[in-house]
């Protein structure tokens, strides 16, 4: 059976999300059913027996299915995708949810740190993690692409992570970046007064005190348009900080550390990541694997 691979309720013309109105109806009325008292249960018999289409001849749905239409915050609107429920309809029907299914576990420092941090590779978009009945966690994309091949989970991603971080404690030249060379290119008005100066100096009798004048504003010229490369110093930053660190455990991440030094985690398709430093310098934890 062909999966749908955009949120119901949405259509895709080129790189823009525009809505489906009979869908948005739907959506809707999923929205004041639930708050009026119905069970998601309730709620998906109802849509089954009326034959509402979920996406092209399929028209079973399941509570599984109404509850990701109640939790999806896309619908609220945002960069990407337009409105199609009031915020204060979508914040109270979540809260009704989680209400009746018990208080919500708070996501962990680790958990909440990652949500912010981690990015996928091939859309851009942060990660998600969601509990399958609280039995598996799973690692997803939030921007509704299939991110990864391989199922991630809380252990496969946190040590993957940690082979980088430890890494790079015990090798803290890994995240230097090369000392390149300046590519200085004078500007327009940089290189025409260069020009006068060359024509002032060939004349039969150059005037020696103006043009040592204008000689010296165009040095302080240049020196002012040249741009000193910061990640340089932030390098030494970081070589120095892994150099000093000390960490309590090294099977457990230390937040406050990668705070300081990490500024992305990048997922790749097949379940890697990348670490991008605060310096831009990124490492793979294949990398550090194969160099191990």
């Amino acid at each position: 059976m062909e999966l749908r691979r955009i949120f119901y309720g949405y259509r895709k013309d080129q790189f823009e999300y525009y809505v489906v109105p009979e869908e948005a109806l739907v959506i809707q009325k999923i929205f004041r059913d639930y708050l009026s008292g119905c069970t998601l249960l309730e709620i998906a018999k109802e849509l089954t027996a009326k034959e509402i289409s979920y996406y092209k001849d399929k028209t079973q749905w399941t509570k599984n299915m109404v509850c990701r239409i109640i939790d999806n915050e896309h619908y609220c609107g945002d960069e990407e995708y337009p409105r199609i429920v009031d915020g204060e309809i979508f914040d109270k029907a979540v809260k009704q949810k989680a209400e009746k299914g018990g208080v919500r576990e708070k996501d962990t420092e680790e958990v909440a740190y990652l949500k912010a941090t981690t990015v996928c590779e091939t859309c851009g978009k942060h990660f998600t993690r969601k509990s399958k009945y609280k039995v598996r966690e799973r690692w997803l994309c939030m921007g509704g692409c299939p991110a990864t091949t391989k199922y991630l989970d809380d252990p496969l991603l946190f040590s993957r992570i940690q082979t980088v971080m430890n890494a790079v404690k015990n090798q803290p030249y890994l995240v230097m970046l090369p000392r390149e060379e300046s590519r200085y290119v004078p500007s327009k008005d940089i290189r025409l007064k260069d020009r006068q100066i060359k024509f002032m100096l060939t004349e039969a009798s150059p005037m020696f005190h103006p043009i040592m004048k204008m000689i010296h504003e165009n040095v302080t010229d240049k020196f002012s348009e040249m741009s000193i490369d910061p990640s340089a110093s932030v390098s030494d930053e970081l070589f120095d900080l892994f150099s000093e660190y000390e960490p309590e455990d090294e099977q457990v991440l230390d937040i406050p550390f990668m705070k300081k030094t990490v500024s992305a985690i990048i997922i790749q398709p097949d379940a890697n990541i990348r670490i991008r430093f605060i310096n831009d310098k990124e490492i793979g934890n294949e990398e550090v694997c194969d160099n191990g």
